[in-house]
């Protein structure tokens, strides 16, 4: 229960301004969002805030801040009760990182059953303070909805109370923020209709003689605007994944004319001048070109939020990206000492508690033209990045227009997708399954899998296979947990080879992306993990390549790391990466 507060909590308190996200991720460098440190500057800040206040006409909003505050103190003695007896809040170590990881792991299992939840699995005190918290919310969101309403308040102050009334309309329902989603709707259906947010909008779009004074305000509004609108779509997605769509979400109406906070690419330059574009609905996190990756050859997504990509280059290094794109840290795939073993790198992977697996292809001892099959192994890392251990696979594989895919289950089994002959015609597609520590379990698929693609894992120890078939019946083949396959997903699937599949884990939805030529755009198509399709996206993608890879975020967020060879911006010919966050 407390996984899924804190998480919420964490979506949730960037709304009380850009100065303060950036100083609280600073501050998170040193402790987690729960700690005494992070609570303190907290309620700094809402005093500081407050501070800047006063005169009758901002009573209500006065009272909402307050309100708000004494919800934030009960429900840091919420966190307090339920925080491990003994645990070291200023120790940053490499076990809080871990503690992290593993508190977000409890996320995804508790999230399943988000809608059945009640809060009898605190203890008394715990269930009281949250409960409290919840009052004190309750009051806040009344308060900042009467604020707003107020015409006598400045565009500003009005905008503050919608900031409020929205973060304290997610903490009042904080341990099931589904319940927090309509509601959360139709503050976006006022905000985006005020008379000052649709003017603003509308000079700044239309870029008249108006558009030359006043920027600074004007940009302000419209970042914040889009701020909570991203705020509220990061709860929706995270809350209730399959069933929001950018398409049905509120806009901004200017001379008849519907414009999307989330989408609009106009839009997306003002944040960009803000340094908010994190805010938009569409993310390019990193172009190759600039040097940031080389050949990225693999994404994944830790239970943290975080992007680590695989970089196979000279060095065989990873990058580590938050959802804004920042780089957190780099590492090396390779020790020094079997670096020069080490053949390419194949994928990476990440578990449900933040370990990181590598699969490498391996130098063959002895080199023949007459033979295509290499060695193969899985390196293991910590979610510091420090070795754990490696192992070697059962047998060698052929990466012969085909590349090697793994993925780890619920149940800690490493799966292994490959093809086992070195000739094509008489290739052999199957599943390798392992223990953690590298001893060899069972294989299955041989006989279904035809031409697959990649392997992903799936909830109740389920393993999502993407295959593009011999003679174009593209499907994703869902297997059981021993192996036995349960059905085949083939609905709306009109892809041209490759296409890759993902598992949200909070939602037990399966995500699965490819690209449609004739349209030039990028399609992601969301199903129930019995295979109905629930939610579908598409994304323009002049230029696009190939798809190099898919994953999804605990958020929501989908990451895909793509090969362009035109930038759409300059028209130019060229040959660089993109990971498209969605």
């Amino acid at each position: 229960m407390s996984s899924i507060v804190i998480a919420v909590f964490k979506l949730t308190i960037g709304l009380l301004g850009n100065r303060f996200r950036d100083k609280l991720a600073d501050s998170l460098k040193e402790g987690d969002i729960t700690d005494q440190k992070c609570r303190d500057f907290i309620i700094r800040e809402i005093k500081e805030i407050k501070s800047k206040l006063d005169g009758l006409a901002r009573k209500d909003l006065l009272a909402s801040i307050s309100f708000f505050n004494e919800g934030i103190k009960f429900l840091y003695e919420m966190f307090d009760e339920v925080r491990p007896k003994g645990e070291n809040n200023n120790a940053v170590t490499t076990t809080q990182a871990a503690t992290a990881m593993s508190c977000a792991a409890e996320t995804f299992s508790l999230t399943k059953g988000m809608s059945e939840l009640e809060i009898r699995d605190l203890s008394a005190s715990a269930s009281g303070a949250l409960s409290r918290a919840k009052d004190r919310f309750k009051d806040a969101r009344r308060k900042a909805t009467e604020a707003f309403a107020n015409t006598a308040l400045s565009t500003s102050d009005r905008l503050l109370s919608m900031q409020y009334r929205v973060m304290a309309t997610i903490l009042e329902t904080v341990d099931n923020a589904t319940y927090s989603i309509a509601a959360c709707i139709v503050c976006l259906e006022e905000l985006n209709s005020l008379p000052a947010v649709q003017k603003g909008f509308k000079v700044e779009l239309e870029k008249g003689l108006k558009a030359a004074f006043s920027k600074d305000p004007r940009r302000d509004l419209i970042s914040t605007v889009c701020h909570i609108n991203r705020v509220i779509l990061n709860i929706a997605l995270m809350a209730d994944f399959g069933h929001k769509e950018l398409s049905n979400w509120p806009c901004v109406e200017i001379g008849g004319t519907k414009v999307s906070p989330l989408q609009n690419d106009r839009v997306l330059k003002v944040l960009k001048k803000r340094g908010m574009e994190h805010c938009f609905g569409t993310l390019e996190l990193l172009r190759g070109e600039y040097g940031s990756l080389i050949w990225p050859i693999s994404i994944a997504s830790n239970s943290l939020g975080q992007f680590l990509v695989a970089n196979d280059d000279g060095d065989k290094r990873a990058k580590l990206f938050d959802s804004r794109g920042k780089v957190l840290n780099s590492f090396s795939l390779i020790s020094d000492a079997s670096r020069d073993d080490v053949y390419c790198i194949c994928q990476v992977a990440t578990d449900l508690n933040g370990k990181i697996y590598v699969l490498v292809e391996l130098k063959p001892c002895v080199k023949s033209i007459f033979k295509d099959n290499n060695p193969g192994a899985v390196c293991v890392f910590d979610c510091d990045f420090q070795p754990l251990h490696k192992f070697s696979l059962k047998e060698e594989f052929s990466t012969v227009a085909f590349r090697p895919s793994l993925t780890v289950s619920d149940r800690n089994k490493v799966l292994i997708l490959l093809v086992t002959q070195p000739n094509y015609s008489q290739r052999k597609p199957t599943i390798q399954v392992y223990q953690f520590d590298g001893q060899f379990v069972d294989d299955f698929g041989d006989g279904i899998l035809k031409s697959p693609i990649n392997i992903a894992a799936a909830s109740d120890g389920r393993t999502l296979v993407t295959d593009s078939g011999d003679d174009g019946d593209s499907c994703v083949h869902v297997f059981n947990e021993n192996g036995e396959q349960i059905f085949k997903l083939t609905e709306m699937l009109e892809f041209d080879y490759p296409f890759y599949t993902a598992f949200h884990w909070p939602s037990e939805y399966i995500v699965v992306a490819g690209f449609r030529p004739q349209k030039e755009e990028l399609q992601v198509l969301i199903y129930t993990k019995e295979g109905e399709i629930v939610r579908r996206l598409e994304q323009g993608a002049k230029g696009f390549s190939s798809l190099v890879e898919l994953t999804v975020t605990v958020e929501g967020r989908i990451g895909i790391l793509a090969m362009f060879e035109t930038d759409r911006q300059t028209e130019t010919k060229s040959l660089f990466f993109k990971i498209l966050v969605i």
